[in-house]
């Protein structure tokens, strides 16, 4: 008899998780749109689980681009100076592991909402912000 786990979201903190039969289910619309339920919901659990640094290069093992600067579209500078900030400050949550930094998705989007989304100002260069020097 094969089941698949579903898990249904009520709210922001509750998850409730519900086990289905499948065999006993024969509407094969249904069966689709289940598994691509459970698709979707790996995928996000995935998503959710990323942590970001501040390197160069990405790690090899990962299968997104987990560098900092890539996740905000910014550059090193940009990002170390949200880094610098508290949370409360409206810099970017993060932990220190020795001299390195760790940045978790779930800090990524409370950062974000609080400035206003990804193509918000925080992503502007720092550097860009400045007049240009006058050519002669």
């Amino acid at each position: 008899m094969a089941s698949a786990p579903l898990q249904l979201l009520l709210d922001t903190t509750q998850i409730v998780s519900v086990t289905l039969h499948l065999d006993a289910i024969t509407d094969p619309q249904l069966l689709r749109e289940i598994k691509e339920a459970q698709r979707r919901g790996e995928e996000a659990a995935e998503i959710e689980n990323r942590n970001y640094h501040m390197g160069t290069k990405p790690t090899s093992t990962a299968s997104y681009d987990d560098r900092l600067t890539v996740r905000l579209n910014c550059s090193s500078k940009t990002a170390y100076v949200h880094l610098a900030k508290t949370a409360e400050q409206g810099g970017l949550g993060h932990r220190r592991l020795g001299k390195k930094y760790l940045i978790t998705e779930r800090a990524v989007r409370r950062f974000e909402a609080k400035s206003g989304g990804p193509s918000s100002s925080h992503c502007t260069d720092i550097g860009k912000n400045r007049l240009p020097r006058r050519v002669r």
